[in-house]
């Protein structure tokens, strides 16, 4: 999953935002030229039927502009994670999972299994999005 800083998104929002105005300023531009031809236009217009196809532009202009606002306009819920860290045992199949600790590194030996006196030693640390420990708790 890539986390994407709050600065970041609020620079791609502008850009998206400029864009989108953009688009649509070209849309009103041809709305205007649609409902407010020139003489040679109008002259030109009946050998081409061009008139007819500035409506089609300005239309597909502000779907243009209107598309990205409505697909990047949702907020994405921000999904916390919780460290935790694997112990295990050299001698036994002793797993546990713990919180993580500053200082924690892999194969750091922690001490002494309970079960059978060998060492015990941390094998993986990872992060775990929050949602996943409450469905876990549930149950």
């Amino acid at each position: 999953m890539i986390i994407v800083s709050q600065s970041r998104r609020r620079i791609f929002n502008l850009f998206l935002f400029v864009f989108s105005a953009g688009v649509a300023a070209v849309g009103v531009f041809i709305l205007y030229l649609y409902f407010n031809p020139s003489l040679s236009d109008l002259f030109w217009d009946l050998f081409t039927g061009v008139r007819n196809q500035r409506l089609l532009y300005a239309f597909f202009a502000f779907l243009i502009a209107i598309y990205p606002l409505i697909l990047f306009s949702r907020s994405k819920p921000a999904v916390e994670y919780k460290t935790v860290t694997v112990l295990k045992c050299y001698g036994c199949d002793y797993r546990e999972v713990r919180d993580f600790q500053r200082g924690d590194y892999v194969f750091k030996k922690i001490g002494t299994c309970n079960a059978c006196n060998s060492e015990r030693y941390i094998s993986a640390i990872y992060s775990v999005p929050m949602s996943k420990i409450e469905e876990k708790e549930e149950y």
